[in-house]
């Protein structure tokens, strides 16, 4: 159980290690959040679209528990993602535009390490770079960028001035450097 100084995000947590039965027979199971932006309800196989192919989208949602009504928060980057990080209304903390997070915030990150659990992050974070990094933010592992990235772009890795280049479909790059992390 995570400890009381996380009371937001202990529900949450709790009603995705109970309800599944899927998930509740893992003695700890993967716990894997997707984020993309411009992303519609009707954009993946097993909602129905009949030329997006989303095999492995199609696929966690078959043998996992699915957020159909599951919204962040605000339609721009920075809120929505802080809203899911965080599970706080973005208004409530003044991140009503894009821009950083507060570095005081408790993100799903730093509250599942509690429960030993490994974090990862990669690709687009969006919430802030010195003081809120991904890295300072609770992720173990975060290769990202603050902000979008093209074909050819580059990811930094960590807090450090490393990066990775990506080759081809950033999509599909960013989804490998995840499933090398799992």
């Amino acid at each position: 159980m995570l400890p009381q100084k996380f009371p937001v995000l202990q529900p949450l947590v709790t009603a995705t290690l109970l309800l599944s039965p899927w998930l509740a027979s893992a003695a700890k199971p993967n716990i894997i959040v997707v984020i993309a932006d411009d992303m519609g309800w009707r954009d993946t196989g097993y909602h129905g679209n009949p030329v997006v192919k989303t095999p492995h989208l199609d696929d966690m949602a078959s043998k996992g528990l699915q957020f159909d009504f599951f919204y962040p928060g605000q339609q721009m980057c920075s809120p929505g993602r802080f809203a899911t990080l965080c599970g706080r209304n973005p208004f409530r903390v003044g991140l009503h535009h894009l821009g950083a997070m507060r570095p005081q915030e408790i993100t799903l990150a730093k509250a599942l390490k509690t429960a030993g659990y490994r974090t990862g992050l990669f690709g687009k974070w969006h919430l802030g770079e010195t003081e809120t990094s991904p890295s300072r933010m609770g992720f173990d592992t975060a290769v990202w960028s603050h902000n979008f990235f093209d074909l050819g772009g580059k990811l930094q890795i960590g807090d450090t001035s490393q990066k990775v280049a990506l080759e081809g479909d950033t999509s599909v790059a960013c989804m490998n450097l995840a499933l090398q992390f799992i």
